[in-house]
């Protein structure tokens, strides 16, 4: 007896390689009297899978055997492959005596979950182990029952080709924008051949609070259509900071009938910084005496506070403050200690919404 090659435990079952040894078919003291396969197609999101039985007659008996150590020989089952694929490859499901004895029994196996995107399954081969430790095995084929069957599973929706991806932040100046491109696609489970989801609607969405789950908080910033090859770029202005951004895709079934799952992807974090306008400014004022630098900040924090800033001793210090007005504007007072160039420039710090911003570096001449 050969030894049974396992490759991959998947939803469907244990899939299997090659051939499960050398036995001679179907030993004389051992018969298949029925076998049955579901009529319909199952949904394996309605149910555990597809369900196949058989009556199987054996003068010695059948046990349903131990797989705990791994080992599958010892067991009686079934192997289902994709149909007209060689006889002996595939899954395997265990099976378990349901009605009559050992020697004339029922036999019920493992709900069959395996999802196959065009084409139907076929069950081949049964396995049996019997009460003396023999094996045999019995090729389905010959036997004239329906051995083929046909599941309707959904399959894994995904994202690749990614920009910004998930690890990937982002600062921006309000008023700003950034670009999301991704390719959506799902994915055979067996094959992990992928497919281009074409015409599907993409949903935006920012996450203001520092929570990875999606609870019904998120704001909408966009919609946009996957194109023929399942690629999609959308350009998008965040108006505060997100904690990540998501693009979003609802189940749904294919032109040719495959469905797939709901899917989502993120971005990394967005800061928008607040956008800081000078309206005026002094460029020269005698040493000591004050002038005044105005200006405004975008979106409005009134009643938040706006500094200027003087480099000396090679650092930024903070010379004077204000208040941001109800209209947006603020009015910073300016002193240049002594005479000759003070360079200098507005902050505004970071808040929940906004992060901090800076002006560019401006020159006031005292005289």
């Amino acid at each position: 007896m050969g030894r049974v090659n396992v490759i991959a435990v998947t939803s469907a079952g244990l899939l299997l390689t090659g051939l499960l040894g050398t036995p001679a078919l179907a030993a004389p003291a051992t018969q298949v009297t029925s076998f049955s396969v579901p009529s319909e197609p199952v949904d394996l999101e309605v149910t555990a899978g597809a369900v196949l039985r058989a009556h199987i007659v054996d003068s010695v008996g059948i046990v349903e055997g131990d797989s705990s150590n791994g080992e599958f020989d010892g067991t009686t089952h079934v192997l289902i492959n994709v149909e007209g694929a060689p006889v002996g490859g595939g899954y395997l499901e265990e099976g378990h005596l349901v009605g009559g004895t050992p020697q004339d029994g029922e036999w019920e196996f493992d709900p069959f979950a395996g999802k196959q995107p065009y084409g139907n399954w076929e069950a081949n081969r049964i396995h049996v182990a019997r009460l003396d430790g023999s094996t045999a095995d019995i090729d389905l084929r010959p036997l004239g029952f329906d051995t083929v069957f046909r599941t309707i599973g959904r399959f894994g929706t995904y994202f690749d080709q990614q920009s910004p991806t998930t690890t990937q932040n982002t600062t921006l100046v309000y008023g700003g924008t950034v670009t999301l491109r991704a390719r959506l696609y799902w994915v055979e489970e067996a094959t992990a051949i992928r497919h281009a989801i074409p015409g599907k609607l993409v949903t935006i969405l920012q996450e203001d609070e520092n929570e990875p789950v999606i609870d019904g908080d998120e704001r909408q910033l966009a919609t946009t259509t996957t194109r023929a090859d399942g690629t999609f770029s959308v350009t998008v202005k965040p108006e505060r900071n997100a904690f990540r951004l998501y693009m979003q895709v609802e189940k749904g079934t294919t032109a040719d009938g495959v469905r797939y799952y709901d899917g989502i992807t993120w971005t990394g974090r967005v800061d928008v910084k607040v956008r800081i306008g000078i309206s005026s400014k002094p460029t020269s004022l005698p040493a000591g005496t004050i002038g005044y630098v105005q200006g405004n900040v975008i979106p409005l924090h009134a009643g938040q506070a706006v500094y200027l800033q003087r480099y000396r001793n090679g650092a930024w210090s903070k010379v004077s403050s204000a208040t941001i007005r109800s209209s947006g504007r603020f009015t910073l007072a300016a002193q240049p200690p002594t005479k000759g160039q003070h360079r200098y420039r507005v902050y505004k710090p970071s808040d929940a919404d906004h992060k901090y911003n800076v002006t560019p570096e401006f020159i006031i001449t005292g005289t």
